[in-house]
């Protein structure tokens, strides 16, 4: 019944085809739609609204007008967008960053390479590792402070998302500090090196991931 009514209505003398935007179309219909209502977002919160909305543009029209009504003509950011999207957990990016921690070159530049084929560019990737070297970052500092606590403890300490940090605590005990810290200044220099214009991200991910996996 429903592909019979589906075949009658695309029929119609004014039917469209409403396309479901990914990847650096979906980042630049997001940008154009604030950027019309005078609007700004940051990196951070733009790779969030990508992530969690499905593509859903409908959805994502009606949060654009919340956040910028909420934000009164300033930028918005991550902390901003979590008030009012709640977190979708992709298993593919803790996939990604497993096999990047436990040094599996093949299995990471696969896995980056089926992102792109989904639609995803090298901006989303990149800021998705970004985010979760920063949570085991943050973990691992917990951790070596309050070694004792359980992972909905930590959840609720660091506000993160119970699911997360069940996925998150086992890679934390891979790297010491200084070695997660080290890494972390490694992709804020590739994040300032994009946003200035000293080089392409896409290779310099490669090279990031390269370097890590084979040492």
């Amino acid at each position: 019944m429903a592909k019979e009514l589906w075949e009658i209505l695309s029929k119609e003398k004014y039917s469209q085809n409403f396309e479901i935007l990914t990847g650096t179309k979906l980042a630049a219909w997001i940008n154009q739609e604030i950027k019309e209502q005078t609007g700004t977002i940051n990196q951070a919160a733009l790779s969030y609204l990508m992530n969690n909305s499905l593509g859903d543009t409908w959805k994502l029209n009606s949060l654009i007008e919340q956040l910028l009504a909420y934000k009164q003509n300033l930028e918005i950011e991550l902390a901003d967008v979590q008030l009012f999207l709640n977190e979708k957990i992709d298993d593919n990016i803790f996939n990604l960053v497993d096999a990047i921690v436990g040094k599996l070159t093949k299995q990471v530049f696969q896995m980056i390479q089926e992102q792109y084929r989904k639609g995803e560019d090298a901006g989303y990737i990149f800021a998705m590792i970004l985010r979760q070297f920063k949570i085991l970052l943050e973990l691992r500092d917990l951790f070596e402070r309050e070694d004792k606590l359980t992972s909905d403890q930590i959840a609720q300490k660091t506000g993160l998302h119970p699911y997360v940090v069940k996925k998150s605590l086992p890679l934390i005990k891979r790297y010491t500090m200084v070695e997660l810290k080290n890494i972390y200044e490694q992709l804020l220099e590739i994040d300032i090196k994009t946003k200035t214009g000293q080089g392409d991200q896409s290779l310099m991910l490669d090279l990031f991931v390269g370097k890590l996996t084979t040492n």
